[in-house]
């Protein structure tokens, strides 16, 4: 029974994984396997000396590299399920083993009678679950082994009788089962599609890690030197995208980049995603929409930081990215739309968005400009913010090769300005008042910087150009900026129509979201007011609705306006903010579910002893694994609270690969004196000089560490890791992992 339930999972997980070809050997090592935790469970003695040898072997097969593989593997098999099959053949077989090996051994726990049939039925189950999810019915063929090992089982513990008895009856059974299926069966319409939507909503909700499409303004006509490099002449289209209910102006953000290159934007966040009704990342949704600031406002600033209700619905198709502000507070979204987030602030379905999509969201639409928003600032500048560490670590980044010339420009528009939102406001007075707004922009020299040349050479485009300067000189005096590209919604005043909106191309947009201590993020829109868009009103899109009557796909009309308030009039840009990322859990999966304990049985032939030698097989290599994981830079960054741990932890790493390249500090060398050797050696690529001067502040002059001096420490690390061989990246791990950490301080030679 064990041999044959595990020949069923081995040959399903290598058919789903594209590696039948390792049949062969998997077979071999199934047989190899069951008659060695057949034989052992006969004895206990048997037992415990194959459950020590394999504990032993496991050991040194992780210590001499094993974990490498476990980690590649595990890669690999992600990004697979992921969509992306290129890895998985690079590991073929060492997934081929490894998952053979685990469908052995819980095979044969599953099988023992001490067991009963249930725990072997359930897998069995949990499996053909699995694959009716992935929409794989033919794989089923795969797991009829194991299926038949759960039917014999079941059987044979109902009447107490031989296996071999009804083994027959149990094979008999399932391929008349499976052929009855594969033959006469017939899909009844209506329950293929209520199966095929519970599957692909069970999907949506718990195994969304597919690609999707994201939002960028050149789906609308701009980008027209490509999506890599922003500038030239745009032609923004007047296809219709949705249309909106809301009481004032608003900027619905698509997608939000925190990284500058020089020629376009790149977001550097948003690796991760998360369900957005998902119980246990209501604490990360918070932080990143800002859910909780300001704390320091009161009823005074009722009125601006009240929610307002927008309702969006898509005339259009569009990606997957879904448009509104960033302070969302309630999100609704109609049909099957299930929304996720992600660290960037984005929300996203987990398909493209199609015309008729609904959704409606509540939102305070916050400008900078606004009344009472300076005072408001001002009160929440001497707030405690738990987030504002990380939004300077990752939104005042900028590129090397800026020119002194832009840095004078930002300086010499902040002169007077005494606090950040004066500086904010003053950059963005000055660029809509110096510089000129126009579609027709010059084309940008590739092997020129975007901002640069906008600010100091054309001085004139459209609002990519602004918002882009607007977002760079903010990083340049100090201020957390970040580039947001979307639509501005601006309602109707008048008419039945009042406070809906239609949204073309045309009113696609991009401006700078600048986080304020205490307060969060604040939509600061640099690009001259009243240039930026062309608007359509309702009366006018009924219009043309009605002249294109003869095409068979005719626009849907837009929905009645609800009961909202007539919308506030200001000449001020409407603000999204939005909050910054945390590291926290991947996309979320299905809790396990407890199983029963089977009832032990006593005496030397009791088949469960193995289990207790074997456990530690398991234990000990994944308790290694944890703690050389544990140990890496990566993570013990993560676990530091100040600048000068994370700081510390890189450059205690950069030191650690050097000397696995044989570079150690001589008696009575200085820090900086040792690396000044090291890059005098030419030993590893010239990375260090900067490190060495760091060092000597912060031992010697007690400096406090900045964010861009911990990625300078980070870099030199990865450089000087690339120079090690896979054997000198192992030892490293197992130092850095069980050796004390005082034998290995930077600070002693």
């Amino acid at each position: 029974m064990t041999l044959l339930y595990a020949l069923g999972m081995t040959l399903t997980l290598l058919q789903v994984t594209g590696l039948m070809p390792y049949a062969g050997m998997a077979c071999a090592v199934l047989a190899v396997m069951t008659v060695l935790l057949s034989a052992a469970s006969l004895d206990s003695r048997a037992a415990w000396v194959l459950g020590s040898i394999s504990a032993a072997a496991g050991v040194i097969w992780l210590i001499m590299g094993g974990y490498a593989s476990v980690l590649d593997v595990m890669q690999a098999l992600v990004l697979h399920m992921s969509g992306l099959h290129a890895a998985l053949p690079l590991v073929a077989q060492e997934t081929a083993l490894l998952g053979c090996v685990l469908c052995g051994a819980a095979s044969f726990f599953v099988t023992q009678r001490s067991a009963g049939p249930y725990p072997a039925l359930v897998l069995v189950l949990l499996t053909v679950v699995l694959l009716w999810l992935a929409d794989m019915p033919q794989t089923l063929w795969f797991l009829l082994p194991s299926v038949v090992a759960s039917v014999t089982l079941l059987m044979q513990g109902s009447h107490e009788i031989s296996a071999l008895r009804v083994l027959p009856v149990a094979v008999t059974a399932v391929l008349l089962s499976f052929a009855g299926v594969a033959v006469g069966g017939a899909a009844v319409p209506p329950l293929k599609d209520a199966a095929d939507s519970l599957r692909q909503r069970i999907y949506d909700m718990f195994l969304f890690t597919g690609s999707r499409d994201v939002f960028s303004l050149a789906d609308v006509g701009y980008y027209p030197q490509g999506e890599g490099q922003l500038g030239g002449p745009a032609e923004p289209t007047e296809q219709q995208v949705m249309v909106v209910i809301t009481p004032r102006k608003a900027y619905l953000r698509g997608t939000i980049k925190n990284v500058y290159t020089g020629r376009s934007w790149e977001d550097g966040t948003a690796g991760k995603r998360y369900l957005w009704e998902g119980l246990g990342f209501r604490s990360l949704r918070s932080t990143i929409f800002d859910m909780t600031l300001p704390q320091a406002a009161d009823a005074a600033y009722g009125q601006l930081l009240e929610p307002r209700t927008l309702e969006i619905r898509m005339l259009g198709s569009s990606a997957s990215s879904m448009f509104m502000p960033q302070r969302v507070r309630e999100l609704t979204p109609q049909g099957d739309i299930v929304p996720y987030f992600n660290a960037g602030s984005e929300i996203f379905a987990t398909r493209d968005l199609a015309i008729g999509d609904m959704w409606s969201v509540k939102a305070p639409l916050m400008v900078a400009g606004d009344a009472g928003m300076a005072s408001l600032l001002a009160r929440c500048e001497t707030a405690a913010d738990a987030n504002w560490a990380a939004v300077n670590q990752d939104y005042r980044a900028l590129p090397e090769h800026l020119e002194q010339e832009v840095f004078d420009v930002a300086y010499a528009a902040v002169a007077g300005a005494e606090t950040p939102y004066e500086m904010a406001m003053a950059l963005q007075q000055h660029l809509r008042t110096q510089y000129t707004y126009t579609l027709d922009a010059p084309v940008q020299p590739v092997d020129m910087d975007f901002v640069s040349t906008f600010l100091l050479l054309h001085k004139q485009g459209y609002c990519t150009h602004f918002a882009s300067a607007m977002t760079v000189l903010c990083r340049m005096v100090g201020l957390p900026a970040r580039y947001v590209e979307g639509f501005v919604a601006t309602p109707d005043t008048t008419g039945e129509h009042a406070g809906m909106a239609v949204v073309t191309g045309k009113q696609g947009h991009a401006w700078t979201e600048v986080y304020f201590k205490g307060f969060g993020w604040l939509t600061f829109d640099a690009t001259p007011t009243g240039a930026e868009v062309v608007y359509i009103t309702p009366d006018q899109l009924e219009q043309s609705s009605a002249e294109e009557e003869a095409e068979p796909s005719p626009t849907p009309e837009p929905p009645q306006p609800s009961d909202t308030p007539a919308p506030d009039q200001t000449d001020a840009p409407t603000p999204t903010p939005s909050a910054t990322p945390q590291p926290e859990d991947a996309t979320p999966t299905p809790a396990p579910s407890d199983a029963p304990d089977a009832p032990a049985q006593q005496g030397p032939h009791d088949p469960t002893a193995l289990i207790w030698w074997l456990l530690p097989a398991l234990l000990i290599p994944a308790g290694l694994i944890g703690r050389i994981l544990w140990m890496t830079p990566a993570w013990q960054s993560r676990r530091q609270k100040t600048e000068f741990g994370r700081w510390i932890t890189w450059t205690q790493a950069a030191h650690d690969a050097l000397r696995q390249l044989g570079l150690t500090r001589l008696p009575n060398e200085t820090p900086m004196a040792f690396l000044a050797r090291v890059d005098a050696e030419k030993c590893v690529p010239e990375v260090l000089s900067q490190l060495s001067g760091t060092e000597s502040l912060m031992f010697y002059g007690h400096a406090i560490p900045v964010p861009e001096e911990t990625r300078q420490s980070r870099h030199a690390f990865e450089i000087i890791r690339q120079q090690l061989n896979r054997r000198q990246r192992l030892r490293m791990a197992l130092q850095r992992a069980f050796l004390s950490g005082k034998k290995w301080d930077i600070t002693k030679a």
